[in-house]
Parts: structure tokens; sequence; C-alpha cells
């Protein structure tokens, strides 16, 4: 998980894999995406601890043998079983309808689970459910409040083959009022590293002060750096620099801007203002001390050829299936008989209220009651929290 600000991705030059609560992590010391991992994926196992706790993953049954109603011999309940037996997955249209889910399988793999709680079947489906929806959400926490973001400013944007189907859940328990998912999502990651731009980036380590540091020359060095790699242009130049408060231990990455002379004492300004504005959101701290320069990195891209997406619902996808199905939401309405529909059977601009379940060939998007959902002029589905509900 990541939190996008002002269309930026954030960008670290030292990332910590798989760290979270309970984990210090892998520090890894390249330029890497703030992400948050966690892993509660649909194929994340579920277990009981000698006292009686309930975990999810990390561990995972993987997509072979896979959760146990896929039938191929996996004994551990999932989250995907969890789903299934909740009545959020349609055991005959998973994958649009090319595996047929075994509910029987899942309910005996979730039964041991529920005998090793205390509990029945249902309810430790349940618990599983909100546990797993739980720690997506300190996840996002992590890259939202710790970083000094309110999340309920954020649209959330769901993707993968499970994004969806958790997306509303958790949107609710943070008090996002939007949801964006985008079409086929299943792909949308494998899309975007076929479309995405080539890029390259140089970092290097420098401690000076702030007004004594020759950064024309640092930043003229690492340009060249990253061009020699890229080995390509014309390309797009941007250029930051990690800077902390004199005496301090962690620096924070602020823009350099596009100027020409950058050895002004407006740009010195201007870098100094951005500096203390993200130290003041992120730790509410302002110190009367100067700033010294701890590293400065230059990324070099070209973007990739324009892509055009037409997308098409003429005789690609089946009439809409009036049907529907009793799915157990939990606390946020317990078990009601829900209508179904198919993703492209949505007419832009048209609202459905839910209850409701969308389904598609490779993801599920579940709208709780209370919610509202449309397809906009983009075909992307907009989940949004009714007003007064």
């Amino acid at each position: 998980m990541s939190a996008v600000t002002e269309g930026v991705l954030p960008v670290h030059t030292l990332h910590y894999v798989g760290r979270g609560p309970r984990s210090a992590g892998y520090p890894v010391q390249v330029p890497v995406v703030d992400i948050v991992e966690v892993g509660t994926g649909g194929g994340s196992i579920a277990r009981a601890d000698g006292a009686g706790g309930l975990h999810v993953g990390p561990t995972s049954a993987g997509a072979h043998p896979g959760p146990a109603c896929y039938g191929l011999g996996g004994l551990e309940p999932t989250l995907t079983d969890a789903n299934l037996l909740c009545g959020r997955l349609d055991p005959s249209y998973f994958l649009g309808g090319q595996l047929a889910l075994d509910a029987d399988a899942a309910a005996a793999a979730m039964g041991r689970l529920a005998r090793d709680l205390g509990v029945g079947t249902d309810a430790a489906s349940r618990g599983v459910l909100r546990l797993a929806v739980s720690e997506m959400a300190n996840a996002l926490r992590l890259v939202t409040l710790r970083r000094g973001h309110d999340p309920r400013d954020f649209t959330l944007v769901a993707y993968g083959g499970n994004g969806p189907l958790h997306a509303t859940l958790l949107a609710r328990e943070l008090g996002i009022s939007r949801v964006v998912v985008p079409p086929a999502p299943a792909h949308f990651s494998a899309l975007g590293m076929l479309t995405g731009g080539v890029s390259a980036q140089a970092v290097k380590t420098c401690v000076a002060p702030l007004e004594e540091a020759d950064l024309g020359s640092l930043l003229a060095e690492l340009e060249a750096r990253a061009c020699a790699e890229l080995g390509k242009g014309p390309a797009l130049i941007s250029r930051w620099l990690e800077l902390r408060f004199r005496g301090q231990e962690h620096s924070l990455e602020v823009p350099v801007p596009d100027v020409g002379d950058l050895a002004e004492r407006a740009l010195l300004l201007q870098l100094e203002d951005a500096f203390t504005s993200q130290s003041d959101r992120r730790y509410a701290l302002r110190l009367d001390a100067p700033l010294e320069v701890v590293a400065a990195r230059v990324e070099v891209s070209c973007p990739s050829e324009e892509v055009s997406m037409t997308v098409s619902d003429a005789g690609a996808v089946p009439a809409l299936r009036d049907t529907s199905r009793r799915v157990d939401f939990d606390q946020h309405g317990g078990v009601l008989e829900t209508p179904v529909i198919d993703r492209h059977a949505l007419e832009a601009g048209s609202p459905r209220c839910g209850p409701v379940v969308v389904e598609e060939e490779a993801s599920t998007t579940l709208v709780l009651p209370g919610q509202v959902v449309m397809r906009d002029e983009h075909t992307n589905l907009v989940v949004e929290e009714r007003h007064g509900r």
C-alpha cells in the first residue's frame, strides 16, 4: 500500500522490506516507492496459536495447492475460503467460471480452525475476514497517519483480484468515503508495468551544511550518471535533496525547484520552507537550527509511448444476470439477500445502492449497505458512502 499525494509517488532511498507492527523488516538502501506490504492475500492461511489466538498470514497456500476451496489438495483455511463461506464469492463464477470452488472443502478446513478457536464455522469465517481487514487498515495507517496524512482526505484505489473484495470494508474502517476500482483490476499492476515509462536514478551521500553545499556540482554529477545509465533521450529530469535539522539522525526528502542558478539565496529559502513544512506535517516539529544536506537524488525518465485504450462492452460479456444470494456482511448488516450484477452491465452514471455484489471475470467488488456504486465515464467503478446513512 502506498499514499500518492499531488500525483507524486513517494520514494525513499532506505526501504524496509516486510516492515510492520511486529517486524523491523529488512533494509534495502536503493530508491524504492514507499510502500507497506501486508500478508493478507487470497491464499493467506488462517491458524490458531497455542493460546487460542487467531492469525491470518503471512504464510500462504499460494496458487497450488491454493485455498481448500480450489480442490487441488489444500487443507488449510484461507482468506478465500472465508469469503466463499460468507457468500461474498460465487463458487460457480470464480475466474469467470473457469474454476468451480468447493464450498464443502472450504467448510471442512474452516471447521477445523473453528474447533481450535472454540467457535462455530460461521464465526470463524467472520473472524478471519475481520482480522484480515484490520491488518490491511494498520498497513494503510503506516503510509497515511504515520506520514502526517489523514486517510479521510484520500480516495482508495483498489486493484488486484482480491483488492476490490475488501476495499469497501477497509475504507469504512478508516473513514474513506470514496473507492475507485479501475477496469480489469486483476491485471492493473501488469498493465502498469507494460505501459510505464523507463527511468534511471542516481543517489549520492553528501553530508554538509545546506548553505555551504555545492548543490550545482552535486546535482550535475548525478544527472550525468543517471543519463548515462538510461542511455536514451529526451528525458525528464527530477531532483531531490535529503535534508535534516543539524543534530538530527533522520532526514526528509524535498524536491529541488527547476531553476538555473542553484546557489541563489532564493532557492535555499525555498528548500528550507519545503523542509520545515514537511517536518511540521510529519512530526509537528520545527527547530531553530540550521539545515544540512544528507544526500541527493536525481531521476531521469523517458515517458512511454501514448497508449490508447478502448473499452467496449458490445458482445464481449453476458447480459445482466438477474440473480441474488445470501451474503454475510457481519457488523455491516448481517446476512442479507443481496443482488449480484455483472460489472459490464452497469450503465455509466446510473448508481446502484448497496448492498450489492459486482462481479467480473477475475475480481469481485463488495458494496456494503449504506454505500452506492456507479460506473464513471472511464469505466471505473466508483463506490461512495451514501450521505445520511
